[in-house]
């Protein structure tokens, strides 16, 4: 049992051995065959600058230890630093192999895990958990004669931890992340889940990646919601984006990317509106022979967008009828174009050596309006590129009036 620690700390520790097995004899004297080794610790120290250090545990272990003996520990750590780290319920356990062992038989293995979190500089990582192993080889140095035992080390394991931070009065963080490693063949993946949240802005975020080459390759993906202006204006999008590699690029090309804005509505004054819908980009490129990290000028982009546009004026038109109306028909018919006019389009596009090319777009409109003295509807496509042979613009409009209705052109 241990006494005071300097700056107030103290702690207790119990050791208990045991000899299962040990002979004399006038040969060789009092031999020991096995010591076998327990030990409970309960450790804490306190400086005098506030920095808190505790350990509570158990180890066990045999001696000599021999293969496919281990020695094992066990434990839960707390410690603190003011303002920079805190520690709190840190269980950990930890196990040596004795003996010799397979290349793939780690040395030490190390897991560690905290519900109750990490604290670093005011950020919590909560749950943290660890999972580590060493591993050691042996080969004969170059030599000769003289060669001599040289021993490798290695590393691997996977670290994951969850991050919830509040940016002060911002908005609130949270990200899930998880990195794995080995140093054996320097193989890792790691994988990355973020959202942030306030009153105007919702956002997520996911992304992978690996040092292998596998089908679901280097992806990202996430979400955005934003709302904007005093008005009450939105919009709400994502996008994702993948690159593949090797046999799998050369299958499903070597980068992917969609984005789309699902629903939007802008409000511009006056009781006005742009209200936007399925907006869709979706661009691909296939991978270059022989070159493995092209340039974007070296690649060859195909693409597509389309999406749904709707334009509306609140209160507009009313044109009134009589004399009234011989004034105000121009006025009505720049109001109806604007009162209800939804415009879709669809694109087909590629890039060269950096030079884009449209091959096909339709613009589609329609328009509705209904006044007092006169209602116009119809619908209207353009096609571009313009070519011999081809339409450029097709459509119809109707104009309906009721009452008298005086036209004045002006020329």
């Amino acid at each position: 049992k241990g006494g005071a620690r300097p700056g107030g700390g103290g702690g207790t520790t119990f050791v208990a051995a045991s000899l299962p097995h040990f002979s004399k004899s006038s040969v060789d004297g009092f031999a020991v065959g096995k010591i076998v080794v327990s030990a409970a610790f309960d450790f804490q120290t306190i400086t005098s600058g506030g920095m808190v250090f505790s350990a509570k545990g158990a180890a066990s272990f045999t001696y000599p230890c021999v293969d496919g003996e281990e020695v094992l520990a066990e434990a839960t750590i707390n410690a603190a630093v003011p303002g920079a780290l805190d520690v709190q319920d840190f269980a950990v356990s930890v196990v040596y192999a004795c003996g010799d062992l397979s290349a793939d038989t780690p040395r030490w293995s190390l897991k560690g895990s905290t519900r109750r979190g990490v604290k670093v500089t005011g950020t919590t990582v909560a749950p943290f958990n660890i999972h580590a192993f060493v591993y050691t080889s042996s080969a004969a140095s170059s030599g000769g004669a003289n060669a001599q035992l040289k021993e490798t080390t290695h590393f691997a394991g996977i670290v994951s931890g969850s991050v919830k931070a509040n940016t002060g009065g911002a908005g609130d963080l949270a990200a899930d992340v998880s990195y794995a490693f080995d140093t054996r063949d320097g193989s890792w993946r790691a994988a990355l889940a973020f959202s942030f949240e306030s009153e105007t802005i919702k956002a997520t975020l996911n992304m992978q990646a690996s040092s292998a080459c596998t089908e679901a390759g280097t992806s990202g993906s996430g979400t955005l919601a934003v709302k904007f202006g005093p008005l009450g204006s939105f919009v709400e999008g994502r996008a994702s984006v993948i690159k593949r590699c090797g046999t799998h690029a050369a299958a499903g090309g070597l980068y992917a990317i969609d984005a789309a804005i699902d629903r939007a509505t802008i409000q511009v004054g006056g009781g006005a509106s742009i209200l936007l819908s399925d907006i869709k980009v979706k661009v691909y490129s296939d991978s270059v022979e022989g070159v493995a990290n092209p340039t974007f000028k070296q690649l060859a982009w195909t693409g597509s967008a389309e999406g749904t546009m709707e334009l509306k004026l609140a209160g507009a038109g009313g044109a009134g009828v009589g004399d009234a109306a011989a004034h105000q028909v121009d006025e009505d018919a720049n109001n109806a174009l604007m009162s209800s006019m939804t415009l879709t389009y669809s694109t087909a596009f590629s890039v060269t050596h950096g030079t884009p090319k449209v091959s096909d777009m339709v613009i589609a409109g329609s328009l509705r309006y209904e006044g007092d003295a006169i209602a116009l509807s119809g619908d209207v496509a353009l096609h571009l590129p313009c070519a011999p042979g081809r339409t450029m613009v097709t459509g119809q409009v109707k104009i309906a009036t009721t009452g008298d209705v005086g036209v004045r052109v002006v020329g």
